[in-house]
């Protein structure tokens, strides 16, 4: 059966999605832009991208919206399901800032660089749990893959530069993201 994004829950101009882990049915998340914005009208209007979780039932041929979350930022580009064992919900990569959301709260962030800290700032009264990195980098045509999706809460994160990096998450609302850089090698296009 087919699902009207747009007129079901006005789902536009989708940058990617993944399906959850864990869940009793199939539960897809959507990242999307509802309105487009662009860099230079990001004075104006930045966070414009929103994520919204949609739970199909296969039987009957119904759907419904789980839960969603809008006001994250415009440059966001993937999301990245995190496995039930290491907490589930996502990763959401943006070229400035990641964040790890789980049921439309974010549980954890971690600032990547200067515009990635006015991002903070900006959204501090929603998100109070992002931090700054203490090296200065950008996400922007990154990859990412969790290294042992049964038991890790590690990822490793591959840059446009072929920097390689080791992601550890925050648990059970404890800590906070890291990274911390594990080598370097080509350019990668896909990571698994």
């Amino acid at each position: 059966y087919t699902v009207d994004l747009q007129e079901a829950y006005g789902v536009a101009n989708v940058k990617d999605f993944v399906f959850l882990d864990d869940y009793f049915e199939p539960t897809v998340l959507i990242l999307h832009e509802p309105q487009r914005t662009c860099p230079g009208r990001s004075a104006v209007q930045r966070n414009t991208c929103q994520l919204v979780a949609i739970s199909l039932d296969l039987r009957s041929k119904s759907h419904s919206k789980t839960w969603a979350m809008a006001k994250l930022p415009y440059d966001a580009h993937q999301v990245v399901g995190i496995p039930e064992s290491s907490g589930g919900g996502v990763l959401v990569l943006s070229p400035n800032i990641l964040m790890q959301v789980r049921h439309e709260v974010c549980v954890s962030g971690l600032s990547l660089n200067s515009f990635g800290d006015a991002y903070a700032d900006e959204m501090a009264s929603l998100y109070d749990t992002i931090v700054q990195s203490r090296t200065l980098m950008a996400l922007d045509a990154a990859r990412c893959c969790f290294l042992d999706p049964l038991e890790s809460a590690t990822a490793l994160v591959s840059l446009k530069g072929g920097e390689l990096y080791f992601l550890t998450l925050a648990s059970a609302g404890r800590g906070a993201i890291g990274m911390e850089r594990a080598g370097s090698t080509v350019l990668a296009s896909a990571i698994v």
